[in-house]
């Protein structure tokens, strides 16, 4: 799944200095893709974090059960 996000972050990059220097994608695909590439990358960092907190909880749970 991360090869196929970083293949497309490459392909829209690339689109992109396309655009800069004349001709490529239009604008709307250009930004649509953007703002998926940040949605994507949002949900991501969204899943690490759960599972981050999943992980402190259990843990402060297990010192919480300890010292009773």
């Amino acid at each position: 799944m991360n090869g196929i996000i970083i293949i497309l972050i490459v392909y829209v990059i690339f689109e992109l200095i396309r655009k800069i220097f004349g001709g490529s994608l239009g604008f709307e695909e250009l930004t649509i893709s953007l703002l998926g590439i940040i949605l994507v990358t949002l949900f991501k960092i969204i899943d690490f974090l759960y599972k981050i907190n999943t992980k402190l909880e259990s843990h402060l749970a297990w010192h919480k059960a300890k010292s009773d």
